[in-house]
């Protein structure tokens, strides 16, 4: 019997060993958007909106026939580049805060002039899935904060919507990058961070340049405990140290936190490179071209963890902030936030038992039961790639499956 024989019948086995339960299925999609504007009215936003969301739309009607449970999409990618602090508006929605009240755009009539939150709200009922995407948010100037001089603030905003439409995150980008500042304000405090709970983990968010910064990261895995990141980015390669792909890998391992990055795929500005990363595993599917412009969906099988990553000090310090708040801006934080005040909470139970067993050095009794790195050869994908020409209203797409120890295939 051949090596290559021997090998299919160690993964056939081992495929046997993973439960059903053990894992859940996740999207990224690393799309073509639409166009650079170089001149921008609300009519021209709204044409370029509705192409990305209807782009979008077929994305997510191939990951949820796919089972996909959650799908992210990258920064920018609805409202495209080049808007200036005069035109970032016509982009803009009023994103509400989500933990105040429930929300779902979808059915909820004071959102029918909300072209965005309103789409994908319908998109994650209709195709049962959660959809991680990021807009332009604009707000009013509140009482107790210094506001800007045009009297409104615009945020960089990742948002979540739950497979029943509801919104159930929104996060501010903090580290607002470079020429960025000149557009956007940046998020502050603990009533920005987005984390919301699902029945395959606890979910944060964080954008772009963020990635490169010790907030809102530490705070999210080793305090609050959070098992997925979202990453919506419009990444630009720059070797060696800020290709995509390999930051990427290298942020799960070190914070050993699955992470779902989304970016942009436009290489004539060097950004591409995108992929799903099971923590210290590291990555299960990636997506690098730097040379042709097709959009293109990442699917795969994630072994399902808990995180083991609670530092006592970080969670102690955002307990410290949560009791110092009024009960007005304590409504404002996210459930899973405060839920950290109720030292009875069942979450913190467990996230002390999973910490304890790790300080212990029981590591291997941990990964066996939360999946080795023999087990994640159980991992599939099926990745359906977009050929299209950039900024074309088409995209023609092929399907494919295999399994995930291979590599990427483009077709």
């Amino acid at each position: 019997m051949d090596l290559s024989c021997v090998c299919w019948m160690l993964f056939l086995c081992a495929i046997s060993v993973v439960k059903a339960g053990d894992t859940f299925i996740a999207a990224v999609v690393e799309p073509v958007t639409s166009e650079v504007l170089s001149s921008i009215n609300k009519e021209s936003a709204l044409k370029v909106i509705n192409k990305n969301l209807n782009h979008f739309e077929e994305l997510i009607q191939i990951a949820s026939q796919q089972k996909a449970k959650i799908i992210v999409f990258p920064e920018y990618g609805i409202t495209g580049f080049g808007q200036t602090r005069n035109t970032a508006p016509y982009f803009g929605e009023k994103v509400p805060n989500p933990y105040m009240s429930s929300v779902i755009p979808c059915t909820n009539v004071q959102f029918n002039d909300t072209t965005i939150l309103k789409k994908l709200s319908c998109l994650a009922i209709k195709n049962n899935i959660i959809i991680v995407a990021n807009v332009i948010s604009v707000e009013p100037c509140q009482v107790d904060i210094p506001c800007p001089p045009d009297g409104q603030f615009i945020y960089n905003t990742d948002v979540a919507f739950a497979s029943n439409g509801q919104l159930v995150a929104r996060y501010h980008k903090m580290k607002v990058y470079a020429d960025e500042k000149e557009i956007f304000d940046s998020g502050f405090g603990l009533d920005n961070y987005g984390v919301f709970k699902t029945d395959f983990g606890t979910i944060g968010l964080f954008t772009c340049f963020d990635i490169l910064f010790p907030y809102p990261a530490i705070d999210l895995v080793y305090g609050v405990g959070v098992d997925i990141m979202a990453f919506p980015t419009a990444w630009m390669n720059e070797l060696p140290l800020l290709s995509a792909v390999e930051y990427q890998e290298a942020w799960a391992i070190h914070y050993n936190t699955t992470l779902l990055a989304s970016n942009q795929h436009l290489p004539i500005v060097k950004m591409t490179g995108s992929g799903i990363y099971n923590g210290q595993i590291g990555a299960l599917t990636y997506h690098y071209d730097m040379v042709t412009y097709r959009s293109k969906l990442l699917i795969v099988d994630v072994l399902n963890h808990r995180s083991t990553n609670i530092v006592p000090e970080v969670r102690n310090k955002i307990i410290s902030e949560l009791k110092a708040m009024d009960k007005h801006s304590l409504e404002r934080v996210s459930p899973v936030l405060r839920a950290l005040l109720d030292e009875d909470n069942q979450q913190q139970q467990e996230d002390n038992q999973q910490q304890q067993m790790y300080m212990n050095g029981d590591h291997n009794k941990f990964l066996q039961n939360d999946g080795t790195k023999n087990n994640q050869k159980t991992t599939h994908q099926d990745n359906t790639t977009f050929q299209g020409i950039l900024n074309d209203d088409i995209y023609v797409y092929i399907p494919t499956s295999y399994w995930g120890f291979w590599s990427d295939i483009n077709l």
